[in-house]
């Protein structure tokens, strides 16, 4: 059988996360606005309780026939949190 297709990666902001997906929209400047959709299974790695909409994330994924599949889905903290350092 053919190998499985490379990972692949899409950063943006949460639009909305069920228990079976998650979309993420990301906009770069003079371009229109991308949006996405990852279908979640249970060997999708992710943390619940950080990615709630408007979490900015990046997603590993697989492009599949069935669709687009996470396979890591990666929160980053707000700048706030991470801009403080001794």
């Amino acid at each position: 059988p053919p190998p499985p297709p490379r990972p692949q990666f899409f950063a943006g902001i949460i639009t909305a996360i069920t228990d079976q997906e998650i979309t993420v929209s990301r906009t770069l400047v003079g371009h229109q606005p991308d949006t996405r959709s990852f279908q979640l299974t249970n060997k999708t790695k992710i943390n619940r309780t950080n990615c709630q909409p408007n979490t900015k994330v990046t997603v590993r994924y697989q492009r599949l026939p069935e669709g687009n599949m996470a396979l890591q889905v990666i929160a980053h903290p707000t700048s706030k949190s991470a801009s403080k350092k001794p």
